[in-house]
């Protein structure tokens, strides 16, 4: 049974955030995935966590941005 309030997985890796909220009895029952503006250049990285909302009992959203890095 999920606390009343779900850890902070703030800035973390979306896989260890995962795997942090259903140790503690929350599902990740929404994510989205926001995308920063131009990216031209940019080699993709790691989904992290913006942004965490309760949505109900135990469910949680995740706001996702994509970590770049520059080419070359």
């Amino acid at each position: 049974m999920p606390e009343n309030r779900p850890p902070d997985v703030m800035a973390r890796v979306l896989e260890d955030a995962r795997r942090i909220l259903l140790a503690s009895g929350w599902n990740v029952a929404e994510m989205e995935v926001a995308q920063p503006p131009g990216g031209h250049n940019m080699e993709a990285g790691v989904l992290r966590v913006v942004r965490q909302r309760v949505l109900g009992k135990g469910r949680v959203g995740l706001t996702l941005v994509r970590a770049y890095r520059r080419k070359g």
